[in-house]
Parts: structure tokens; sequence; C-alpha cells
């Protein structure tokens, strides 16, 4: 609503004091109006003026002289408030590296992407093996923002970051900034659950959906282990199927 009692002109502020304006009042008005008495009466109503509000106000005021009638015009604006950012895991473990393949058009090329070196689909795999003592995710602490201010230079609080979030499960340790393995074998990190497990178990087949297997401790494997494909573990190896032409190597 309308702040100002002046007959030529009112100044207008959004609900959340956010956005501050200057328009006439009704029709043309008949008294002369100065770019200092609109100041006075903004600056009255407790409103900071920056550079922008004071442009805007002597080009209403030119305008007036000038016998053009302004619209509505922006003569204050907040300074929005920056967010903390959240804290955060970074991982300390490369990718597994599984190329992603596809024909290259009109020829038997194959393109290899992701900066991959070409390598058999036998390679595939998202297994991710580490050792005793690897750090594998950094802490992050949240990263403070800034308050903003409305049009009374009032503040608008920002929203403050929280910690980074994640529970630890087994063979994994808090060590100041970081996650570390207390023990060798595969990391799993899902919904924000962080273990290692000893024992590598492969539910299925070992096969095109699994690639090649090498894991420094025992492995389990539910079905086969089909043609072609590598098995090897540093502890024992249990395979609930048929080993089929595939290389093998434990212990």
């Amino acid at each position: 609503m309308p702040l100002t009692t002046n007959k030529t002109f009112w100044v207008e502020v959004d609900n959340e004091k956010r956005r501050a304006y200057l328009a006439v009042h009704g029709d043309m008005p008949e008294a002369v109006v100065t770019y200092d008495e609109i100041v006075a009466d903004v600056k009255a109503l407790g409103i900071a003026l920056n550079s922008l509000g004071s442009k805007n106000i002597k080009a209403f005021v030119d305008s007036l002289n000038e016998g053009a009638q302004p619209g509505k015009v922006l003569i204050a604006q907040c300074i929005e408030p920056v967010d903390d950012q959240k804290g955060r895991l970074v991982k300390c473990y490369p990718d597994p590296e599984i190329p992603i393949k596809k024909p290259v058009a009109d020829t038997d090329e194959v393109e290899v992407h992701e900066g991959v070196d070409t390598q058999s689909h036998y390679e595939r795999s998202d297994i991710i093996t580490v050792t005793k003592g690897d750090k594998l995710f950094h802490i992050l602490p949240p990263v403070d923002g800034e308050d903003g201010e409305d049009v009374y230079g009032d503040s608008i609080p920002r929203k403050l970051g929280v910690e980074a979030r994640f529970d630890l499960g087994i063979n994994v340790a808090h060590d100041g900034d970081f996650i570390i393995a207390t023990d060798s074998g595969q990391l799993i990190y899902e919904n924000n659950k962080i273990r290692i497990n000893t024992v590598l178990k492969i539910s299925g087949d070992v096969d095109f959906g699994v690639g090649n297997v090498d894991f420094i401790k025992d492995v389990s494997v539910v079905r086969n282990i089909l043609d072609l494909f590598k098995v090897k573990c540093g502890g024992t190896l249990e395979v609930g199927g048929l080993i089929e032409a595939a290389d093998v190597e434990t212990g």
C-alpha cells in the first residue's frame, strides 16, 4: 500500500520489503515536484536508496517536467541473501573404469567415450576395491554465505548450512576430516551409508553385467562363472554353480 501522504506521488513497498516503487497520484500533477523533494520523502520512510534508485527518480522527475506521465518505477531493491553451502563428502577413490562404446556410423570402428582407453567388455566392472588405511572420503564443512538486506536495511537471514550427512557401517571409521577404511574389501556407498564388505558376493553369474573379478579377499558367486571370464581373489572362492571355460585364481 502507498506509504506517503504527498499529493503528487506515492511510494509503495511490497509485503516482503524486497522492492520499493514510485508512482504518480492519479492524473498528471499540476504542482511541480523536484528530485530533492522525492528523495527526502523516500529517506523519511527509512528506505535505503542506491545508484539505481537515484537514477530512476531522476528519470521520473524528468518525465514529469517534460509533460509525460511516468509509470510506476523501481526505486529500491533488496540485497538477496546468499545461502550457506551444505557440507559434503568428496570421493578420494577413483571411479571404476567402465568404457562406454558404440559403433561409429558407417564404419567397423568403435568410439570410446569419457577418455577411457579401449578395453574388452570383459573388463567392465563397477566393483570398488579398497585397502585398509585408504582414505575414502574427504569431509568438507559447510561454506558460509551472507545475509541479505531489505529496502529498509534490515537483515534478510540466509539459510544456514548443515554438516555432511553420512552413516558409517562396518570396516570404516571417522578420522579427522576423512573417512578411512579399517579393513580391505569392497566399498559400498548407498543412500549416504558407507561400509566395506570383506567378502565380495555376486548374486548371479560372473558375466558381462559383472565383468572380470580381481578382489583382495574372499569371493562368493551364487551361480556360474561363464566362459572366458577371469576371477582372481586373494582368499577363498565359493561358486554355487559351474565354472565354465574361465580363468580362475585363488589365494
